[in-house]
């Protein structure tokens, strides 16, 4: 409903987290499909109004896969999201392999 009324879904918490971090870290797949399929896909993806040198930095894919979120993941490299953008000097697939998410593993192997 906030979409439809042109809210921001860029804005983020006092975690410094926007709305698709938060959907993608706790795997909720059709809200993220929600936002992804919103006017505002570019910024949501690219982290608008986020620092990549903030300690707090968090990136939408690298949530998804240290959590091992398969079905949220595949939304985002559908829409476009940099599987190569890194977050404290890590990529979304050291995050996979440091978590120990085996199957997240593959499908950014096979995706890369």
């Amino acid at each position: 409903m906030l979409l439809q009324h042109q809210s921001n879904p860029c804005l983020v918490n006092k975690a410094k987290k926007t709305q698709l971090d938060l959907a993608c870290e706790f795997d909720r797949v059709k809200v993220a499909q929600l936002l992804l399929s919103s006017n505002m896909v570019a910024a949501l993806l690219e982290g608008e109004r986020k620092e990549p040198s903030d300690s707090a930095f968090t990136a939408p894919l690298h949530l998804a896969a240290r959590n091992g979120h398969k079905d949220v993941i595949g939304l985002l490299l559908k829409a476009g999201i940099d599987i190569n953008a890194t977050t404290k000097s890590v990529t979304a697939l050291h995050e996979t392999a440091l978590y120990g998410k085996t199957e997240v593993v593959r499908l950014l192997l096979d995706a890369a």
